[in-house]
């Protein structure tokens, strides 16, 4: 089930904010308190997990379609 903090997340990985509605990115690097969050959103079918992204050990998300459009974003 999908929380509020998990939404929380999903627009801050698309770079949504009362400042910037239109969102500038597409990543989530995912610490360890935040990979169940990421997880949940990926079995939801809102976010994919990109094994080819080496900029930390943490493994990187990215919000698909589906997951743009859960936190309000126009396509």
């Amino acid at each position: 089930m999908i929380t509020t903090d998990d939404l929380d997340n999903l627009r801050h990985m698309l770079g949504v904010s009362q400042r910037n509605r239109r969102g500038y990115r597409n990543y989530f690097v995912a610490g360890s308190d935040d990979v169940a969050s990421m997880e949940r959103l990926r079995a939801a079918g809102f976010a994919v997990k990109n094994d080819r992204y080496a900029l930390s050990a943490d493994p990187c998300y990215h919000a698909t379609i589906e997951g743009a459009k859960a936190v309000g974003l126009r396509l």
